[in-house]
């Protein structure tokens, strides 16, 4: 095989590798499963090991369970509740903008519809409502696009 593919596929396979352990960590810690370490110096940013902030003790921890299989792992993930499941089953709830727009669309259409018949100006109504339309549908665009390209948090 090439060796350009070959350190290619390699680091992929370390960076894929690293995912999961992120992903079991966050798992153990939303669960709280297994014995509760902490780093015991609290200088710099998380590390893989301990990529998790206790508040109160002001330290990194992590939970440790020792090796997990991927079978385990596997099973685990099947008992755990979907909006902590990482494979994306669940992503959360939409965002604050997509509600905003809905709403302000909403208003943008009444207000067209107040402008037309109590001003008698159908020309300035139809233009405030297309254009609430067309404004606030590109932040429900881009809102819908957020959250369909959300990785659980």
């Amino acid at each position: 095989m090439n060796n350009y593919i070959q350190d290619y596929i390699s680091k992929k396979k370390k960076e894929n590798k690293e995912d999961e352990k992120m992903s079991l960590a966050e798992v153990l810690n939303k669960l709280q499963i297994g014995k509760k370490e902490y780093l015991g110096d609290c200088e710099g940013d998380p590390t893989m090991d301990f990529p998790f902030y206790d508040m109160e003790k002001n330290d990194y921890y992590r939970y440790n369970v020792g090796e997990v299989s991927d079978e385990e792992y596997e099973e685990l993930l099947k008992y755990v509740p979907n909006e902590v499941n990482p494979n994306g089953t669940n992503k959360g709830k939409m965002s604050f903008w997509y509600w905003f727009a809905i709403i302000l669309m909403a208003v943008g259409v009444i207000g067209g519809i107040v402008v037309a018949s109590e001003w008698r100006d159908e020309a300035a109504g139809i233009g405030i409502i297309i254009g609430s339309m067309v404004f606030f549908s590109q932040i429900i665009l881009l809102s819908r696009i957020e959250y369909n390209t959300r990785k659980n948090k």
